[in-house]
């Protein structure tokens, strides 16, 4: 056990704690050798960090404010974006990269892969190019500290270490899903910022798997082995070449182990379990994710996190052993399994039973008996038709209502047809499989959709922040015809916070219980809003329509969403169902979710309890710009809570009783009906 009196060595070139008399660590090695492909290099002078002020004259538009970095791959910069007036961390590589043309090919072909992940917790590239003799690369910059100081003494907390874990796994699967593979993770490649957020950094040992989605970028590296000794995996030691993204789920383990024990393991480890006052369960996790054979680990990042939210989700407790406690608490559960299913499923009244003497509405109807539904409760309940909140969004009336959920079974058949195993990735089948049986859905309570997707001025309105892809300095500016964007669907962020939104919308109205508020639709009520009566493909028919109800970017140039209520709306007066953004709903996903109703009716169905079964993922229904696949009525979706896409926004709910009480309160007598379109 290596003493903490004495103080030891350190690289010349990064800092880092060294053992045996080199003047580099072994990464630093590795790079230098990675940079130009021989091991001569590593005995050359390290990198001598250009002047501010020559870089700032081959950069006029970047005000040099701090050298936060030096290392053998180049020196990092705290720098102001002049024009955006953004602060960002740059990148400069050593002048005689640029010299090489084989380095500089590899150099544009990895950044602009690295551009193409987004998520919250990997820094973001903005921008990579050659200036002078310099090449570089400019990316997000945060203020936070390496993990690496929060792990040297004591460890950390274990909570701490596995929700770190948990987001670095997120991070890492959203890598993995576009082929890349980090190669190098590491304390010192993860910040930690000081609202607890993790940043994934340095992806400069980055290999593109060979069945990459983004395949047209490619790269060979040969006979390196790349990445710090402690945390490679046995095959990266080897120097092989066939490695995949199971390298950086061994590195996981590797780092997992450190925050928990306070160092990496040894060749013959302990379990964490020994060392410190962890769950025994996290020891099988630790096991698996260290095998030394690639099939034995983890097959996938999120198969980790999930293990690891499961085992904080639901921790130990000391064992009853009284018999009577027992049994009472196993009748308790059992009664409430009991209330759940009926509460959900059970003791549903024949099909179309009205509900207080009123109708509901029972698909099919046309356009004129969904305005025919929604006047008839909303002279019931004393509410209009159409409502305008504080900040001008305005809400259509859901009535209740009962529709079939599901792929019909006469088109079962049809749906699996171009999804067999052999040619489709078993995520994507899982999806098709999720949306059937078909079942009968009950909705006994009305409630307000809003009828356009969240714009990106009223998400700015309502958090005081500005999201999206598709705006005035976001990523997608160039593909903007316009730059006032106040009236795109807000796009490009995780599932909460688009609940952070509802919950902040809920205050500003005044609302302060926060389960009668705003929030996302459930899934079965996104459905019967989409559809507006119809039992078709699609709520407008079974042909699909490319150019009046679908907002088909897709066959424009640029591709991107456009303004809400651009196109007409469906029988209930939604806009965008079809299309625009795909769209977060509240239900966790489940791949069995529809099997529990093939024999039974689901009355106000949320989804199941927790997203164990779906690898917390949360459901996403309709289209979006950039495809016609998922604008079908019964066609399902999912997204990882923590990730996004600049296809993925979100509609708000809130229940008719809690504007009924909003009305109320202001004294505004409501209109009955709503104006003819």
């Amino acid at each position: 056990m290596a003493t903490t009196m004495q103080i030891a060595p350190t690289c010349r070139t990064c800092g880092a704690p060294l053992e045996g008399g080199s003047a580099e660590c072994p990464n630093c090695l590795f790079q230098l050798a990675v940079d130009v492909g021989t091991v001569e290099r590593v005995c050359a002078p390290p990198f001598t960090a250009p002047d501010p002020e020559r870089l700032a004259a081959l950069m006029p538009d970047f005000e040099f404010v701090d050298l936060l970095g030096r290392g053998g791959m180049g020196a990092v910069y705290k720098v102001r974006q002049t024009r955006l007036n953004r602060m960002a961390a740059m990148k400069v590589l050593p002048p005689e990269r640029a010299a090489d043309p084989e380095f500089v090919e590899r150099f544009f072909r990895e950044a602009q892969a690295l551009a193409q992940l987004s998520h919250p917790n990997i820094v973001d590239v903005y921008d990579m190019g050659q200036r002078g003799p310099y090449l570089y690369i400019l990316m997000e910059y945060v203020e936070g500290k390496p993990l690496r100081e929060s792990i040297r003494n004591p460890p950390l907390e274990p909570a701490e270490a596995l929700r770190l874990t948990s987001l670095l796994c997120g991070a890492l699967q959203r890598a993995h899903d576009l082929g890349i593979i980090h190669r190098d993770i590491k304390p010192e490649n993860i910040l930690v910022l000081p609202d607890g957020t993790v940043k994934l950094l340095d992806f400069g040992l980055v290999k593109l798997s060979q069945d990459s989605r983004l395949d047209r970028f490619t790269l060979t590296e040969i006979n390196l082995r790349v990445g710090t000794p402690q945390y490679m995996a046995p095959e990266q030691m080897s120097g092989s070449l066939d490695v995949d993204h199971r390298v950086d789920i061994y590195a996981t383990g590797v780092l997992l182990y450190e925050m928990l024990c306070g160092a990496p393991p040894a060749v013959n480890y302990s379990p964490p379990s020994r060392k410190a006052a962890v769950d025994p369960r996290v020891d099988r996790v630790v096991e698996r994710a260290l095998r030394e054979s690639p099939d034995e680990r983890y097959r996938r990042a999120d198969e980790l996190r999930r293990d690891i939210e499961h085992i904080v989700r639901t921790p130990r407790r000391r064992a009853l052993v009284i018999g009577t406690v027992a049994a009472v608490l196993i009748a308790a559960a059992l009664g409430a399994y009991l209330w759940h299913r009926s509460a959900t499923a059970d003791h549903a009244p024949p099909p179309g039973t009205p509900i207080d003497g009123i109708p509901i509405a029972v698909v099919p109807f046309d356009a004129a008996g969904a305005r025919e539904h929604q006047e008839r409760w909303a002279k019931h309940l004393g509410v209009p038709v159409e409502w305008t909140n504080s900040i001008g969004m305005a809400f259509a009336l859901i009535p209740p209502g009962e529709y079939t959920r599901g792929i019909p079974d006469a088109e079962v058949a049809e749906w699996l047809a171009p999804f067999t195993p052999e040619n489709t990735e078993p995520s994507i089948l899982a999806l098709v499989q999720s949306s059937y049986p078909a079942h009968r859905v009950r909705l006994t309570r009305a409630f307000y959709m809003a009828v356009t997707e969240t714009t990106q001025g009223q998400y700015e309105r309502v958090t005081g922040d500005l999201k999206g892809f598709f705006r005035v300095d976001g990523a997608g500016e160039q593909r903007l015809a316009d730059p006032d964007t106040q009236d795109f669907p807000v796009e490009t962020l995780p599932w909460f916070y688009a609940t952070v939104f509802c919950e902040k919308l809920s205050a500003m109205e005044g609302i302060t219980n926060g389960s009668a508020g705003y929030r996302l639709p459930t899934e079965g009520e996104w459905e019967f809003a989409l559809r507006g009566g119809a039992a078709t493909r699609y709520w407008y028919g079974n042909e699909l329509d490319r150019e009046g109800c679908f907002e088909i970017s897709a066959v424009h140039t640029p591709v991107r969403p456009r303004r809400v209520a651009s196109l007409r709306p469906n029988p209930f007066g939604l806009y965008d169902m079809a299309g625009n953004v795909s769209e977060y709903c509240s239900d966790w996903w489940s791949p069995d979710e529809f099997k529990r109703y093939a024999d039974r009716c689901a009355v106000n169905p949320t989804g199941p309890e927790d997203g164990a079964q779906g690898g917390y993922q949360r459901v996403v229904r309709g289209g979006h710009f950039g495809g016609l696949d998922a604008q079908h009525s019964n066609r399902r979706s999912r997204n990882d809570p923590g990730l996004w896409t600049n296809t993925l926004g979100f509609r708000t709910a809130i229940d008719a009783d809690t504007v009924a009480r909003i009305l109320r309160r202001s004294q505004t007598p409501p209109p009955s009906t709503r104006p003819s379109p």
